[in-house]
């Protein structure tokens, strides 16, 4: 006959297997929580490491700002490419600013035509173009009289995503983005903004035009657009490059056009080749591959102190 099995025998091995279990447990916790802090102390010292690399290409966009903004340096100048080894640099685009439109200056004087022109470039219908142009109107009127196909405030429905009218000059080309109308442009022309100022002056600068402004605000064709777009940037094909050709007159550039006597009349009232010591300036500092870019726009003229219009930093 077998014997009866010894109860606090079982119970002891039972007891040991549970506590081993729980040693076993307990160590692979101390483990995981092990692997996690390291984890973390990881990346707190990687985010400690991005946030000075963007610290220093701060630093670096600033003072490639500071050389730019100088009324003596030009966009073509080699100061605004500087390597400084290390995976450290700067690098800073100068173009003028009169190379926009003044939404402000031709919305005041009711001059829209050559606006509308613009739009119908970009592929807008006439009720498209009504719409926006009305719209825009009425956004810096100083009445609450609604224009044919406009929007005041009244018009514009609490959800509708776009700005009742403040009746007064656009301060940035971002309140652009919230007039009745304008979704349509972004669908059509995404880099609309790029044709438009709250800052340049009446005389647009040929020397940094896009050519689909030359071609529908100045009437050239596009043949003519073209080459002189080719002949002013040169190889690179960038504007505000060193290897651009820089018109000293305006009838230098009006020559490299091609312009015939009466079309030379007619641009002289709104083209100019002088950026009028208005300069928007891009500077972006790179440390290590962590870059900072700092947007501007200052006045630059002889002798003056430099004037910040506008500032933007991504």
């Amino acid at each position: 006959m077998k014997p009866p099995p010894n109860r606090s025998f079982l119970s002891r091995r039972r007891s040991s297997g549970a506590a081993l279990f729980l040693v076993l447990w307990a160590l692979l916790v101390v483990s995981v929580s092990l692997i996690v802090a390291v984890r973390l102390v990881d990346l707190d010292l990687e985010n400690e490491s991005v946030a000075a690399r963007r610290f220093e290409a701060r630093q670096l966009a600033l003072s490639g700002l500071a050389v730019a903004s100088h009324p003596d340096v030009e966009p073509r100048s080699p100061l605004l490419d500087k390597d400084f080894g290390d995976s450290r640099s700067w690098n800073v685009q100068i173009a003028s600013e009169n190379s926009r439109i003044n939404i402000n200056r031709i919305l005041r004087q009711n001059d829209t035509e050559q606006l509308r022109q613009l739009l119908a470039f970009w592929d807008l219908n006439e009720r498209q173009i009504a719409t926006i142009v009305d719209s825009l109107k009425d956004w810096v009127d100083e009445d609450n009289i609604r224009s044919l196909n406009g929007a005041e405030a009244s018009d514009i429905p609490p959800d509708s995503g776009w700005s009742k009218p403040e009746n007064r000059d656009f301060l940035d080309i971002a309140e652009m983005e919230r007039v009745r109308g304008i979704e349509w442009l972004e669908e059509v022309k995404p880099d609309w903004r790029e044709y438009f100022s709250v800052h340049a002056g009446s005389l647009a600068d040929l020397q940094f035009a896009r050519p689909d402004f030359l071609e529908a605000w100045a009437g050239i064709d596009r043949d003519r657009a073209a080459h002189f777009i080719r002949v002013r940037d040169g190889e690179d094909a960038r504007p505000g490059t060193q290897d651009d050709v820089v018109f000293e007159t305006l009838s230098d550039a009006l020559s490299a056009i091609g312009a015939n006597p009466l079309e030379t009349q007619i641009l002289s009232r709104s083209f100019s080749v002088k950026s009028g010591g208005l300069k928007r300036i891009e500077s972006r500092g790179e440390v290590n591959g962590t870059s900072y870019t700092i947007e501007c726009v200052v006045t630059s003229a002889k002798g003056a102190k430099p004037t910040i219009l506008s500032w933007r930093e991504f």
